[in-house]
């Protein structure tokens, strides 16, 4: 069970979990208003799209590096989202669990966003090259882990930048 539960920490912290190719889920964009947050949908995935990415970056660097201050989730996350992601990180950290390799990103889509600046995005992630080894340094993979997943991302606006407040798998595969 602990082992268990250290992979689905782990893939919390950098998201680790899998799928196969295909399309991105499609669902009616939303019709921005003059009083709306972002002037379009490629704005409003533009904005997710990076800000969504930097939250990666620095759950990468949390996770390969020990040093790294936890407090460094705080520009990317929001309060509760931040709490979630601290305990994984933390777990991971104390557990010794060693991760090569990062997850790529596919691709991003809109799925809706509102007049507040909140997003949600789909992405496809991919895992392929990314292996977790326990403090012995044995694997933790399962060897029919999915290499890609369908993940859905929400970010809201936190002083005029958008941050992660939820992530979770929505399909096994992309």
């Amino acid at each position: 069970m602990r082992s268990l539960s250290v992979v689905v920490v782990a893939s919390l912290a950098l998201g680790l979990t899998g799928c196969v190719q295909g399309a991105p889920p499609s669902d009616p964009s939303p019709t921005p208003t003059a009083a709306a947050f972002f002037d379009s949908d490629e704005e409003a995935l533009a904005a997710a799209e990076k800000a969504y990415r930097e939250y990666v970056r620095v759950a990468r660097r949390l996770i390969h590096d020990g040093s790294v201050p936890l407090a460094d989730l705080d520009e990317v996350t929001t309060a509760d989202f931040r709490e979630v992601e601290r305990r994984a990180i933390e777990l991971v950290r104390a557990d010794g669990l060693r991760i090569e390799g990062d997850p790529v990103i596919v691709w991003v889509t809109l799925q809706s966003y509102e007049h507040d600046g909140t997003v949600v995005i789909y992405l496809c992630e991919s895992v392929a090259d990314v292996s977790v080894f326990d403090a012995l340094g044995q694997s933790l993979v399962e060897p029919d882990r999915p290499s890609e997943s369908t993940l859905e991302a929400t970010l809201v606006p936190v002083d005029s930048t958008l941050r992660v407040s939820a992530r979770k798998l929505w399909s096994e595969s992309c």
